[in-house]
This record gives C-alpha cells, structure tokens and sequence, in this order.
C-alpha cells in the first residue's frame, strides 16, 4: 500500500514532454470557455469539454505544460479550471493578446514557435499553421481529433 502511494506521487511529479495547445488539442472548440471579454469563462470547463488528448493527459495523472494563444490575464483561470477538474497542470504560457494590431502578422504563431525552439520540447496543437515549421524541425505534431 505504502509503495503504491509513492509510486502515486512520484506519477505526479512526472512532466509529459510535448507541451501542448490548449483550445482544440486538450479542450474542444467552439463550447464558449473562449471569450475575450470574459477571461473567467474557462472556469465552466467540465470533463466532458475535454478532447481525446485531454482525458489521456488527464488519465495519466502527471504534470503538464500548456502553451495558447489565449492572453496572459487567462493564465489563472486555465490553470485554476484545468485543476478543478483533476489535470496536474504545470505552466501555463500564453502568447495571445487582445491587441489586434499586435495579433497580425502572425505574432502568436511566431511567439509559440520561438517558446518551442528555446525550451526544445515538442508542440502538440491541432493548428497546422502553428506546427507546420516545428514539424520539419521534429518539434511539431499536428493533433487531429
């Protein structure tokens, strides 16, 4: 009994390698958790919001990392909804901004792709325009559901 809740906890402290995009790769789209004005609509996400790869990361019991390009007054929130439904999340980074004139030019795309070549660790997001250079570079994965 004794091994089995260290062997628990050890699980617990384990990271995933990727790090993985949040709308559309760990929660499904379109089910508005997503809303500029109201950076707290993440905190209804429920279970049942999560895609394939959600509930495998969330199964595994280890810990984490998000990368979105949703903004960074979110990142409580996301971290805060993604516990209360069991996740071990880690970190969350966001790139994202509400600022339209710094969101062209593909300024989250640069920034996720950058992040991924700085901390060398996998991206998993269901975007191709965001893993499509990562992916020649053995740091992208296109997720499809």
């Amino acid at each position: 009994m004794v091994r089995e809740l260290e062997r628990e906890e050890e699980k617990k402290r384990e990271l995933i390698n990727p790090i993985f995009d949040l709308d559309g790769t760990v929660i499904k789209e379109k089910i508005g958790l997503f809303k500029w004005t109201n950076p707290e609509a993440i905190l209804g996400l429920r279970p049942e919001h999560l895609t394939e790869l959600g509930v495998r990361i969330k199964n595994s019991g280890k810990q984490f990392d998000i990368l979105t390009a949703r903004g960074s007054d979110e990142k409580g929130f996301i971290k805060q909804a993604l516990q209360s439904i069991g996740m071990n999340i880690r970190r969350v980074i966001a790139v994202g901004t509400k600022n339209k004139v710094l969101n062209k030019n593909r300024r989250t795309v640069r920034k996720k792709q950058w992040i991924v070549r700085v901390i060398q660790r996998k991206l998993v997001d269901n975007q191709y325009e965001n893993v499509r250079e990562l992916m020649m570079e053995g740091l992208g994965e296109l997720y499809s559901n």
